[in-house]
């Protein structure tokens, strides 16, 4: 039981990362890309995906809109615009000083 709690937790986290690089892609691309994953990891990580598409795309889009909510609770603490302005102001300073 807890091996498959672990292996759907690591899919689940492999399709996080894998998924915007796989579209479109064979799984022979994707390792041509990423060097470090084995082919049966990305195969397994595929076959998670399809047999579990609906569960994966909802958690996506639950993370999606946790990480634009998150955003927009930084950009009201820290106002984004004028930002590089302001750095490269203070960036000009510190070399003429």
């Amino acid at each position: 039981m807890m091996v498959w709690f672990l292996l759907e937790t690591l899919a689940s986290h492999w399709i996080l990362w894998l998924l915007p690089s796989w579209r479109g892609a064979t799984a022979e691309e994707i390792v041509e890309q990423y060097p470090s994953l084995l082919l049966a990891d990305v195969y397994s990580v595929i076959s998670y995906y399809l047999r579990r598409k609906s569960d994966v795309d909802a958690y996506l889009k639950i993370r999606q809109e946790r990480a634009a909510q998150v955003r927009q609770k930084k950009e009201r603490r820290f106002n984004p615009i004028g930002i590089r302005d302001l750095l490269m102001a203070r960036l000009n300073h510190q070399r003429q000083g």
